[in-house]
C-alpha cells in the first residue's frame, strides 16, 4: 500500500463514521507544512511596512490624486465631467434615433401635466414645473451616466418644498392675516421689512429658487468630496416607509382643491392630524362644481391607466396620454362655459409666456432654509440612484454615484436662477420610458423641446384649467404608493428589524410631518446599526477532519473542537460601544468564571496566610516538630495549582476575520482579557489580524503588552502551533451536542492497543524511534489495520 492509498483509505472509514456528504479531497501536503505566526511568515515573505496615517497628508493625497490637474488627464477630465461626448460619438443612429424619439414623444406628452401639477402642489405657479422639467433635463443629458432617468419634478420633492415654503409664512413674506388686514399697494410700509417681497406668489417662487440653488450646491459639494455613501444609510426599507407617508400627505394637501375649500395653513407638529380637523370643519363649504369636475378626472384617468394602458401595454406603441386629455378637455370646456365666474371653480390664471430672464436667487437666507436643502438634496440623491442602478443592473453599463451627484446639483443649480425649484427622478415616467424601449438620453431632447414649445408657445391657453384637474391627476399617480402600506407583512417576515424601522419611520412621517419622519427614520436606522453591533454574536469554531477548515459547531456537524482550545469568532468590530459585550461574550463562551477562580486563590492565599502568622510556628503538643513556613509555602502553592489547573481551557484563540475596526477600547480590552487569562495560566492567540487592526495595533504600542508571536495568519497555523508546543495527549473532542469525539493519543505503535470499545474512530499517531518531529506525512497503516476504527498519522503532524 503506498503513501496516498493510506490516505483515501483513512478518508473512507472517516466517511463511514461521519456520514459526510462531500469533503475536500486531502492534500498529501496539507500536514507537511508548518503552523507560522505572523513574525515567521514576514521573515519569509515581504510585507510593506505599517505606515500610521497623517491626515494632513492623507487629505493632500487624496485631492493630488482626483484634482490635481495635467495635460495628460485633462481630456479624461472633461469627458468623465461630460459623458455626453463620450457616448454621443458612439451613438447607433439607425438602431436607436426611432426609438429614442417615440420616447422623447411620450415622456413629453406626460411631463407637461405633471409639471403643472406637482408646481400646483409646491405651492407655486403651475408654469414653474415647466421650467424645472426643461433646464434640469438638459443638464442631465450632458452630465448624467444614466440612460433611463426621466429627471424633473416629483411629487415627494415638491411636498418637501411646500412644506418648506408654508414654514417661512409670516418670516419671508406675508401670512394670509396679514393680507385680509392691509391693502398692500396703500400700507405695504407696515409690513415686515425682512419680507422678500409683499406678494406672496413672488416670495414663495424666490424661497423655491433658493431651495434649488443650496441643495444643488450641497449635492455638488457631496460629489468633489465623493460623500455619496451618506444615502446609504437610507436603506430601501427607510426610503420605502418615507415615500408611503408621506405619500398620505399628498394626497390630503390635495383634498381642499378637489373640493374647491380653502383652509387655513397650520404649521405645527402633528400636521396630518391637524389637516383633516381643519378639511372637516370645511367641508360644508365645498364647491359641487369642483367636486363634480375632480370626480369626472379621476375616474377617467384611473379607468384609462389601469384598464386601457395596462391592460393592452404589450400592444400599444405608446401609453395613451389620458394625463394631457384631461388637461386639454378641462381647459377647453373651462374656457367655453365659463367655470370660473359662472361656478367660482379656481383655475390656474395668468401663465407666462416665455423662459425668464436669470436671476440670483437671494442668498441671505440660507441659515432659515439650511435643513430643509440638505434634506432635499439627501432624499432627492437617495431616490434618483435607486432608480439608476436598477436601470443600469437590468441593462448592464456603469454608473458613476458621484458624477450623478455632480449632474443632479448643476441641473438644481442652473434651475435655481431660471425660477426653479429642487428637482428628482419622476419614477412613473422612468417606467414608463422603459417600457416604450428608450434606449439613451436622446429622448430627452425630444421630450425638453416638446416642453420648450409649451413655454415659449401655448402655455397661455392653459389659464383657463381648473386647478382640480391637476389635483385629480396627482392623486391617482400616488395610488400605487397608497397602498404600498401593505408591504409590512412582506417586510415584516424578511426582518423584524426592518419592519421596527419601517414602522418607526412611517409613523414619524404621519404623525409629525414628513421632514420629522425622515430625521427620526435615519436616527432610528443609525441606532439600530449601532445597537445591532453592540449585540454581535461569537461564533465558537471547530476543525473539519482532514482539512484546514473552521467553521461553526452549531451549524456544522463534522466541526469539532480540540480539548483545551477555544477558537472564538466576534462577528463585529470592537469599539468602545460593544466592548463590554466583547469580553462577556469571550468569558461566558469559555467557561471560565475568572472572579469566582480569583476568589478561591484568594480564599486558599487567606487560610494559608494565618498559618504563616508567628502564633502559628509554636510547638506542637502532639510533637516538637516545628511547622515549617516553606512548607505551609509549598501546599499553598500545590492547591492553588490544582485549582488553576481544574481549568480545561488553556488557549483561546481570537478569529478577527470579521474585525473592519479597531478603537483604543478594543485594544485594552484585548490587553485585559490577556492578563487575566495569562494569572489563571491561559494563553490568548489572535488570527486573522488585518491591516487596518495592526496600525491600531501600532498606534497603540500593543507590541509592548502582547507577544506577537502568539498572533497567526490563519487558525489552523495557531492550532498547529499550540499543538506543537504541548508535545502530551491530545483528545480532539466533539461538539457538546453529540456524544462522537475524535481521540488522538500518542502511543507507541511497536505495543498496539490491546482494548479499543470506543465505536468512535481513533487517530494513533505513530512514534518514532529517532526525532518525533521530522517532517510531516502520513503513515502507512499497516500496524494497526486490525484495530477499528483506527488511522494513523505521524506524531511529526502535531
Amino acid at each position: 500500500m503506498n503513501h496516498l492509498d493510506s490516505i483515501e483509505e483513512s478518508k473512507e472509514e472517516s466517511d463511514k463514521v461521519f456520514n459526510f456528504v462531500s469533503k475536500p479531497k486531502v492534500d498529501p501536503g496539507y500536514y507537511s507544512r508548518s503552523g507560522y505566526n505572523e513574525k515567521q511568515l514576514a521573515s519569509f515573505y515581504s510585507f510593506k511596512p505599517i505606515k500610521s496615517e497623517n491626515v494632513f497628508y492623507g487629505s493632500k493625497n487624496y485631492f493630488m490624486k482626483y484634482y490635481k490637474p495635467s495635460k495628460s488627464c485633462f481630456g479624461k477630465y472633461i469627458l468623465d465631467r461630460i459623458p455626453f461626448l463620450r457616448w454621443i460619438v458612439k451613438y447607433d443612429y439607425r438602431q436607436d434615433l426611432f426609438k429614442d424619439f417615440i420616447s422623447g414623444l411620450t415622456i413629453g406628452i406626460i411631463q407637461i401635466p405633471q409639471g403643472m401639477a406637482y408646481s400646483l402642489m409646491a405651492g407655486l405657479p403651475p408654469i414653474i414645473g415647466l421650467y424645472v422639467s426643461f433646464f434640469t433635463v438638459i443638464v442631465y443629458v450632458l452630465l448624467g451616466t444614466s440612460k433611463h432617468l426621466s429627471l424633473g419634478i416629483y411629487a415627494i420633492i415638491s411636498l418637501m418644498t411646500k412644506a418648506c415654503i408654508d414654514s417661512m409664512e409670516g418670516k419671508l413674506y406675508p401670512s394670509h392675516l396679514e393680507i385680509s388686514s392691509f391693502n398692500l399697494s396703500e400700507n405695504s410700509t407696515n409690513l415686515n421689512p425682512n419680507y422678500l417681497s409683499h406678494d406672496p406668489t413672488e416670495a414663495k417662487i424666490m424661497i423655491g429658487m433658493s431651495l434649488a440653488f443650496f441643495s444643488g450646491i450641497v449635492q455638488i459639494l457631496f460629489a468633489i468630496f465623493h460623500v455619496g455613501f451618506v444615502t446609504k444609510y437610507l436603506s430601501d426599507v427607510i426610503v420605502a416607509a418615507f415615500t408611503t407617508g408621506a405619500a398620505y400627505h399628498i394626497v390630503t394637501s390635495q383634498i381642499n382643491i378637489l373640493l374647491g375649500i380653502k383652509l387655513n395653513h397650520l404649521d405645527i407638529p402633528f400636521k396630518l392630524i391637524a389637516d383633516y380637523i381643519e378639511i372637516f370643519s370645511h367641508i360644508n363649504h365645498t364647491n359641487i362644481a369642483t367636486l363634480i369636475i375632480s370626480l369626472i378626472s379621476m375616474i377617467f384617468i384611473y379607468c384609462v391607466k389601469h384598464f386601457v394602458n395596462e391592460k393592452y401595454k404589450d400592444k400599444m406603441i405608446i401609453p395613451i396620454p389620458v394625463d394631457l386629455i384631461v388637461i386639454i378637455t378641462g381647459t377647453v370646456l373651462s374656457y367655453l362655459l365659463k367655470f370660473d365666474k359662472r361656478w367660482n371653480v379656481v383655475i390656474v390664471g395668468d401663465i407666462p409666456l416665455g423662459i425668464p430672464a436669470p436671476k440670483v436667487p437671494p442668498l441671505h437666507i440660507f441659515p432659515l432654509i439650511i435643513g430643509s436643502s440638505v434634506s432635499i438634496a439627501i432624499v432627492s440623491f437617495a431616490i434618483n440612484i435607486s432608480m439608476a442602478k436598477l436601470f443600469a443592473k437590468k441593462y448592464n453599463y456603469e454608473l458613476e454615484p458621484n458624477q450623478e451627484l455632480f449632474a443632479y446639483g448643476l441641473g438644481n443649480v442652473i434651475s435655481g436662477f431660471f425660477h426653479g425649484f429642487p428637482s428628482c427622478v419622476g419614477l412613473s415616467r422612468s417606467v414608463i420610458l422603459d417600457a416604450v424601449g428608450a434606449k439613451t438620453q436622446v429622448y430627452a431632447i425630444f421630450a425638453s423641446v416638446l416642453v420648450l414649445i409649451v413655454i415659449v408657445g401655448i402655455g397661455p391657453l392653459f389659464r383657463s384649467l381648473p386647478n382640480a384637474c391637476l389635483a385629480a391627476i396627482i392623486v391617482v399617480a400616488l395610488i400605487s404608493l397608497l397602498i404600498e402600506v401593505r408591504q409590512i407583512k412582506v417586510i415584516f417576515k424578511r426582518s423584524k428589524f426592518e419592519a421596527l424601522a419601517w414602522l418607526i419611520t412611517f409613523s414619524g412621517v404621519m404623525i409629525l410631518d414628513v421632514d420629522y419622519g425622515l430625521y427620526i427614520g435615519l436616527c432610528f436606522s443609525l441606532l439600530l446599526v449601532i445597537a445591532q453591533s453592540q449585540r454581535a454574536s461569537v461564533s465558537v469554531l471547530g476543525n473539519i477532519p482532514f482539512t484546514d477548515m473552521y467553521e461553526n459547531i452549531d451549524i456544522c456537524e463534522e466541526a469539532k473542537e480540540f480539548e483545551g482550545i477555544k477558537i472564538l469568532r466576534y462577528e463585529a468590530s470592537i469599539y468602545y460601544a460593544n466592548v463590554d459585550n466583547f469580553i462577556y461574550k469571550i468569558n461566558k463562551l469559555c467557561g471560565i468564571n475568572k472572579n469566582d477562580i480569583f476568589h478561591k486563590i484568594n480564599k486558599k492565599k487567606s487560610e494559608y496566610g494565618r498559618m504563616l502568622r508567628p502564633s502559628k510556628f509554636k510547638k506542637s503538643k502532639v510533637s516538637d516538630i516545628k511547622i515549617s513556613e516553606d512548607d505551609v509555602k509549598k501546599e499553598m502553592e500545590k492547591k492553588i495549582s490544582e485549582i488553576l489547573e481544574s481549568i480545561k481551557i488553556k488557549d483561546i484563540i481570537l478569529d478577527f476575520s470579521c474585525i473592519n475596526f479597531f478603537d483604543s477600547m478594543g485594544v485594552n480590552a484585548i490587553v485585559q482579557l490577556n492578563e487575566a487569562f495569562k494569572e489563571l495560566g491561559v494563553t490568548i492567540h489572535l488570527t486573522y489580524c488585518k491591516r487596518c487592526v495592526f496600525r491600531v495595533f501600532k498606534k497603540n504600542s500593543f507590541q509592548d503588552k502582547f507577544d506577537y508571536d502568539r498572533i497567526y495568519p490563519t487558525n489552523h497555523d495557531a492550532v498547529l502551533s499550540i499543538l506543537r508546543n504541548r508535545k502530551s495527549n491530545i483528545h480532539l473532542l466533539s461538539n457538546n451536542k453529540r456524544n462522537s469525539s475524535i481521540h488522538i493519543s500518542l502511543i507507541d505503535t511497536e505495543n498496539p492497543l490491546k482494548t479499543m470499545d470506543s465505536p468512535n474512530p481513533v487517530y494513533v499517531i505513530k512514534r518514532k524511534p529517532s526525532n518525533i518531529f521530522d517532517d510531516i506525512t502520513l503513515s502507512n497503516r499497516s500496524r494497526t489495520d486490525s484495530i477499528p476504527h483506527m488511522h494513523t498519522l505521524d506524531e511529526a503532524s502535531f
